[in-house]
């Protein structure tokens, strides 16, 4: 299986190159992290809007070059309705993935995320997919997003904190 995933904004060859092993540890398939230029820092609506006719092509370019899934690397699912309307192969989001298998999971659950300035755009998201009402609460811990990957163990530290 060919996966084309899409990270929205302009980043280094050492982040895209970063973000391409990081996938393909994560998984056996044949995957290629592409970038789509535009701003750097992902903050309001209007940001994210200038990613999306960006999205929208390299979703169109992935089907016309064989792949057979597209892959949106953004919690806001940037551009995903279009690129769904383009192309004739599966564009699954990280909200809308996440959303669907914590609402099979739970009846309610939370929402944790970099940065404040996001927590509208997953809110909107999450009512586009019907989900809204079973989120409890959206809390963000307030760093730069580069810096999550860098912060050893961060992903022990906020489980140790939920489950206090």
């Amino acid at each position: 299986m060919k996966i084309m995933v899409i990270a929205p904004g302009s980043f280094s060859p050492e982040e895209i190159k970063m973000r391409q092993e990081y996938a393909e540890s994560l998984c056996s398939s044949e995957i290629k992290v592409v970038g789509v230029e535009g701003p750097s820092s992902l903050t309001d609506d209007a940001t994210l809007g200038l990613l999306v006719p960006g999205m929208i092509k390299r979703a169109e370019e992935a089907d016309q070059q064989g792949y057979d899934a597209v892959v949106i690397h953004c919690f806001a699912d940037i551009g995903i309705d279009g690129a769904k309307t383009v192309a004739n192969i599966p564009v699954v989001g990280a909200a809308e993935s996440v959303y669907r298998v914590a609402s099979l999971v739970a009846d309610k659950f939370g929402l944790i995320t970099a940065r404040d300035e996001y927590i509208p755009s997953f809110y909107r998201r999450a009512r586009a997919l019907g989900v809204a009402e079973r989120i409890v609460s959206a809390k963000s811990i307030n760093i730069p997003p580069y810096m999550l990957s860098s912060i050893r163990g961060l992903s022990d530290r906020i489980v140790i904190s939920i489950t206090l």
